[in-house]
């Protein structure tokens, strides 16, 4: 004896209307009727960046952000621009985005490459200390890598994952990689 399967909702038999505060879905098939609560949303707007026009995008106006224009342009020419411009388009620009491109963007992800390892290795050693905090074996093996760090590939690590982009921003500031607002 085989059992039938229960008759899944199609789409062409879907009713849906939509409130201020809910949201309904009726399925005319099977006379099933689901009610939904909206939350509240941040209103969507038209933003304008480097002269384009972005319909109905959430995201930073320039005045939640924290830098101004040309300090985020700098930000992401340092921290995102490798492999995304050919030498071609680097050449056919601005002699001050080519030097943040090419010779800063070099600096800084070496700069960014030894924190990143310097983060990791702090947080992996509290951790260590913290799961084992009555053994002498872990306080040494912490201060030995300390004193002679561990080979450890942190490529692959992104540090937007391990700090916020302000204290990038800061750090890199302190490094002096960074232009003072």
């Amino acid at each position: 004896m085989t059992r039938k399967k229960p008759k899944k909702p199609s789409n062409q038999f879907k009713t849906i209307s939509v409130e201020a505060n809910k949201m309904s879905v009726i399925y005319t098939d099977t006379n099933k009727h689901y009610v939904y609560k909206l939350e509240n949303q941040t209103p969507t707007k038209e933003l304008v960046l480097f002269g384009k026009v972005y319909k109905g995008q959430r995201a930073l106006s320039s005045k939640d952000d924290f830098l101004s224009l040309t300090h985020r342009r700098i930000l992401n020419d340092i921290l995102y621009s490798k492999y995304r411009y050919t030498d071609k388009q680097i050449k056919e620009m601005p002699l001050i985005r080519q030097y943040y491109i090419l010779d800063v963007a070099r600096k800084v992800e070496k700069v960014l490459y030894n924190w990143k390892k310097e983060i990791i290795s702090t947080r992996l050693d509290n951790l260590l200390l913290k799961l084992f905090p009555h053994s002498k074996f872990m306080k040494q093996f912490v201060d030995v890598c300390k004193e002679n760090p561990v080979g450890t590939d942190v490529s692959r690590t992104d540090i937007r994952t391990l700090v916020s982009e302000q204290e990038i921003v800061e750090y890199l500031r302190l490094k002096g990689l960074f232009p003072k607002q």
